[in-house]
């Protein structure tokens, strides 16, 4: 007997619904959109609860190197083969989801933001031996990966959208591989009151 789906309640990784069985309402024709819109930057506004995470991690599981065109079978953007074959899987994708930067004070939410971006520099690791990147820029990348943020300035200027900075870097070597296209970033929402922090 076919096992029964389940629903997906409170699911925010887009390959859970293939690995654990769950109903998805297929929302992947947004890829295309996306692609065609080529904007800069694009800003996705909803309430509460309407799958904001999940469509993020639906869009850095096509997106990002090495990704597992399985997860997209039998969904509609697995009909668009020519745009499958020219975006999927061709960039590195930074996905840092806010919703768990949190504290009872700014010290201690400051430093859960460290420990975020520490752990999504470091599965770039392999950039600090890249040829590409100047030893004052590996010095920088290695600081994001060891989480010295001592400086707020530096935490700071690690993000801004600037191709001279340590992240956007990254886009930049591989964005070369992909004329054009200077990778992505996706930055999750923001649900801890600034209140409970200061």
């Amino acid at each position: 007997m076919e096992e029964k789906k389940k629903l997906p309640i409170g699911i925010e990784f887009f390959n859970h619904f293939k690995t654990d069985n769950y109903y998805y309402v297929d929302k992947t024709g947004f890829i295309s959109e996306l692609i065609q819109t080529k904007g800069s930057v694009n800003l996705f506004t909803r309430p509460r609860r309407f799958g904001k995470s999940l469509n993020i991690d639906m869009l850095k599981s096509f997106f990002e190197l090495g990704a597992d065109a399985s997860l997209f079978e039998g969904l509609k953007i697995a009909q668009e083969h020519s745009l499958c074959q020219q975006y999927m899987g061709k960039y590195p994708v930074i996905s840092l989801s806010l919703k768990d930067v949190d504290g009872e004070n700014y010290k201690v939410a400051y430093d859960s933001l460290g420990i975020l971006i520490s752990e999504e520099a470091e599965r770039y690791s392999f950039l600090i031996d890249s040829e590409q990147l100047t030893t004052s820029e590996k010095n920088k990348f290695q600081k994001l990966m060891d989480g010295d943020f001592e400086n707020s300035a530096f935490l700071y200027n690690s993000l801004k959208h600037d191709f001279r900075r340590p992240f956007w870097r990254i886009f930049w070597i591989h964005g070369r591989r992909s004329p054009g296209n200077a990778g992505l970033l996706w930055v999750g929402r923001k649900v801890c009151p600034i209140q409970r922090m200061v």
